[in-house]
């Protein structure tokens, strides 16, 4: 059997089939569409059809009665149920099987689009939600009364001020990234208006995210990287992929370039996430003033992957 992504093609020889006038057809002549689970009389795989003696007929739904003629044996439609879903000992093997890994197929709703300056709404509430229980952010924003409004503050300026301009900005539409290449390391950094706005955003802990943000600039690495700034899913969303689809996105782009990628965690039920996909951990330090523990972590450039 040949699967192949998003659609299944299937050789039985076992089977002798009929065409719709019930006579024999060449074995390996079906095709299975696995999104509308139908026959048809050819196959897109074979080098070159083989010649017949009955004319093309119209299409004929499965299961529909042909007089003369014994009723057709229904095939599965694999498109009712994932092959994920299956069980291996009533499943055809699949490429995932053959490669000894399963793959991720990630729905169109999770798919990266570019975050625009137009999408400062949706992106700086997405976050606010996303980074509502972060160590990090409860430490900047401790009232939980006031703390979505103003991490939904901090996050636009961020986006608005900072990553849209000299960032690669990516969302799904319940996730959002910052990242950060080299060329635009230099730039991404607060200006004196940007500032003055997160020190009104933050009051009284102005002072200790200057010195958390100093502390972790002597932490960051100097070899040439892709700088993954921001990373967070609306946890209602949590589970369906939307995070993954960013980092996938983020790391094809710094791989392409052949560069490796860098990132700072405050929480640690994360790291496992993050070591999935190849990040490790190479240094753990505490923010000044009591504040929390930040992990640094790096992942190796990887080579696209040829099957």
């Amino acid at each position: 059997m040949d699967t192949e992504l998003g659609r299944l093609t299937l050789l039985t020889p076992q089977v002798s089939p009929r065409n719709f006038a019930g006579e024999p057809v060449p074995v390996g002549a079906i095709h299975i569409d696995d999104d509308r689970g139908r026959a048809e009389g050819r196959c897109p795989n074979a080098t070159a059809p083989r010649a017949s003696s009955t004319p093309p007929l119209p299409f004929r739904p499965p299961g529909a009665e042909v007089p003369g003629r014994a009723p057709d044996i229904t095939l599965p439609s694999f498109g009712e149920q994932s092959l994920s879903e299956r069980s291996a000992a009533d499943r055809p093997p699949t490429i995932e099987d053959h490669l000894g890994c399963r793959m991720t197929h990630v729905p169109i709703t999770n798919i990266p689009k570019v975050a625009t300056i137009d999408d400062a709404q949706l992106v700086s509430r997405t976050l606010a939600s996303a980074f509502d229980d972060d160590p990090m952010m409860r430490w900047f924003f401790p009232d939980a009364s006031s703390r979505e409004a103003g991490l939904g503050r901090y996050f636009t300026t961020l986006f608005t001020r900072q990553y849209a301009r000299h960032g690669v900005c990516e969302r799904t539409d319940a996730a959002a990234a910052f990242w950060v290449p080299p060329e635009g390391q230099a730039k991404a950094v607060p200006d004196a208006n940007t500032i003055q706005e997160l020190q009104e955003i933050l009051g009284d802990r102005a002072l200790l995210f200057r010195d958390a943000a100093e502390a972790a600039a002597e932490h960051s690495a100097q070899e040439s990287h892709w700088y993954l700034a921001v990373i967070g899913a609306d946890p209602a969303a949590r589970g369906q992929g939307h995070g993954a689809a960013l980092l996938r996105s983020g790391l094809a782009k710094a791989d392409a370039a052949g560069l490796p990628v860098c990132l700072e965690s405050s929480k640690p039920s994360n790291l496992p996430f993050y070591e999935r996909f190849g990040f490790t951990v190479c240094e753990e330090f505490q923010l000044p003033g009591g504040g929390p523990v930040l992990w640094a972590m790096r992942r190796e450039p990887c080579a696209p992957a040829v099957l």
